[in-house]
């Protein structure tokens, strides 16, 4: 049975509880610093993340 629904009918909690559309909080990982004090070297990285920039720009 298909029911049909005006939005102002509803508040969006009661369309969320209605249709079970609960989402997860979303999660966030931390960024790596950058510091010359760091024990990694980056330069690696960032060495990949611009040849990556460069091959997308060549594409073009």
């Amino acid at each position: 049975m298909i029911q049909i629904l005006q939005a102002s009918d509803l508040s969006l909690y009661e369309v969320e509880e209605k249709f079970n559309l609960q989402q997860e909080l979303p999660q966030y990982a931390l960024s790596d610093e950058f510091t010359i004090a760091n024990r990694e070297n980056g330069l690696y990285q960032v060495l990949q993340i611009l040849k990556r920039l460069k091959d997308l720009a060549q594409q073009d």
